[in-house]
C-alpha cells in the first residue's frame, strides 16, 4: 500500500469572510514542536475531547485534554511506546462519555515490515492493554473510530488486512485477498461481547467514520468491488447486527490504488450528514448529503478541481460545515444551510501542503467552531487550534 498525497506546511493567517467572527487561537497544553495528529472526540454540546501524539527522539506519547467553556483542560496520558506505527493518515482514537475517558487506541508495530501493525486498546475499566482483533496476521489493522453505543457498551471498527496476509504483488486485484471492515462490542471492563465482519472489501487505507443516531450507529467508508469502484458506503448497527451495506452516492470513481480519503459524518435531529472526497471523471470534488431527513441526495461543495481532500463534516443547529484542504494549501471551513445554499466561510488558513498536517479536525462546543491541525515547520510539528465564536442562527 502507498501513501500518494505529499503536502506541505506553514502557518499564515487569512481573515475569515463571516461578519461577526471573533477568531482566537487558543493555548492548548500539547508540547511545541513535538505534537501532531489531532483527534476530536465530541461527548456533547459542552464537553469535546481531543487527543494528540508527542514524539521525543524514538518515543512517542499519546496525551488528551477537553476543551469546554473554561478553556483547555491539563493534559492526561494515555500511553507511551517506542514500537509505535505513527503516520500522516492513521492515527489513535479516543471514546468518553459523561464520566470522562471510555477507551483509547493506538497502533503497534508487529513485525518489521512498513505496514504490519496491531491497534492496541486500553479500556479504562480494565487493566492491561490488549490487541483488539482476534487474528495474528503480520498486516495492516487501523484507521479506526470508535462510538458509544450504550452506556455500558461501545463499538469499535477498523479496517482489517487478514486476507491480505499471503497475497502476492501481482495479487492486488484480486478482490478476495482485499482489506476488510471489522468491528467490536465491548463493554466497560474491556471484555469483547460481539466481533462483526462489516464488509469484505474495502479501500486500503481510507479512513472510517463511525456515529451516533436515535436508531443505532452508522459506519461510513470507501468500499472496493471487482472493477475498482471505490465509492462511500455506509452500514447500520440496530444494537446487534450490521446490516448490509449501502451506497451513499453513485461516483463511480474507478481507482486502482486507495486514495487515501475517507469520509466524515456528523448527526443531528434524525439527521445524517456525510462528506466525501471523489476524483470520479478525473474531476476533484468535495461532495455531502444528507443520509435521513428532507434534503436534496447529493451537494457539489467544490467543482474546480481544486480540493485535495481530508473532509471532516459537522451538522450543528441545523447547519452544515464542511471542512477540507485544497490543493493550494488553503484549509477551508464553508457554512451552509440544510438545502445546500453557502451562508458563510468561517475560517480559512492558508497552510504548507506537507501530508504531515494529517487530517484537520472540526467540532462545535455551545455555539464556538474547534478547528484543529498539525503545523509542520522546520523545528518540527505542532499541534494548532482555533476556536471561532459563531453569531447565533436566524
Amino acid at each position: 500500500m502507498k501513501f500518494y498525497y505529499l503536502l506541505l506546511f506553514f502557518a499564515l493567517s487569512i481573515s475569515c469572510s463571516r461578519p461577526g467572527n471573533t477568531n482566537s487561537f487558543e493555548d492548548h497544553p500539547a508540547g511545541k514542536d513535538i505534537s501532531s495528529f489531532p483527534r476530536f472526540y465530541q461527548v456533547n454540546d459542552t464537553l469535546l475531547f481531543m487527543s494528540w501524539v508527542e514524539t521525543k527522539d524514538d518515543s512517542s506519547s499519546l496525551r488528551y485534554s477537553t476543551f469546554s467553556n473554561d478553556g483547555w483542560s491539563d493534559p492526561l496520558d494515555v500511553a507511551k511506546g517506542t514500537d509505535w506505527f505513527i503516520n500522516w493518515a492513521d492515527f489513535p482514537e479516543l471514546a468518553a462519555n459523561n464520566e470522562g475517558l471510555v477507551a483509547s487506541t493506538w497502533l503497534k508495530k508487529s513485525s518489521p515490515d512498513t505496514y504490519s501493525y496491531d491497534t492496541w486498546i486500553q479500556v479504562s475499566g480494565s487493566g492491561k492493554p490488549f490487541v483488539v482483533h482476534n487474528d495474528s496476521t503480520k498486516t495492516e489493522h487501523g484507521f479506526v473510530s470508535m462510538e458509544m453505543v450504550t452506556d455500558s457498551t461501545f463499538m469499535v471498527v477498523w479496517l482489517d488486512g487478514r486476507q491480505t496476509a499471503d497475497r502476492e504483488r501481482s495479487e492486488y486485484s484480486d478482490i478476495n485477498k482485499s482489506m476488510s471492515l471489522r468491528g467490536a462490542l465491548l463493554d466497560l471492563s474491556g471484555r469483547v461481547l460481539n466481533r462483526y465482519l462489516i464488509d469484505d472489501s474495502v479501500c486500503d487505507c481510507c479512513n472510517t467514520s463511525l456515529t451516533k443516531t436515535q436508531n443505532g450507529l452508522i459506519v461510513f467508508f470507501r468500499d472496493r468491488n471487482e472493477n475498482e469502484i471505490r465509492d462511500i458506503k455506509f452500514a447500520r448497527f440496530d444494537g446487534e447486527e450490521w446490516n448490509n451495506p449501502e451506497l451513499v452516492a453513485p461516483d463511480n470513481w474507478q481507482i486502482a490504488a486507495c486514495p487515501v480519503n475517507g469520509p466524515s459524518s456528523s448527526y443531528e435531529d434524525g439527521k445524517t450528514l456525510v462528506s466525501w472526497f471523489t476524483g470520479a471523471n478525473n474531476k476533484a470534488a468535495v461532495k455531502w448529503r444528507i443520509i435521513d431527513g428532507d434534503s436534496p441526495a447529493e451537494i457539489r461543495i467544490s467543482d474546480n478541481n481544486s480540493p485535495e481532500g481530508r473532509v471532516q463534516a459537522l451538522l450543528r443547529n441545523s447547519r452544515v460545515f464542511i471542512s477540507w484542504i485544497d490543493r493550494n494549501g488553503i484549509l477551508l471551513v464553508n457554512e451552509y444551510d440544510l438545502q445546500g445554499k453557502f451562508i458563510s466561510q468561517p475560517f480559512k488558513e492558508e497552510i504548507t501542503k506537507n501530508r504531515n498536517t494529517g487530517f484537520p479536525q472540526l467540532s462545535m462546543v455551545d455555539n464556538n467552531l474547534v478547528v484543529a491541525w498539525t503545523s509542520v515547520t522546520e523545528t518540527g510539528k505542532s499541534l494548532r487550534t482555533r476556536i471561532i465564536d459563531l453569531p447565533n442562527s436566524e
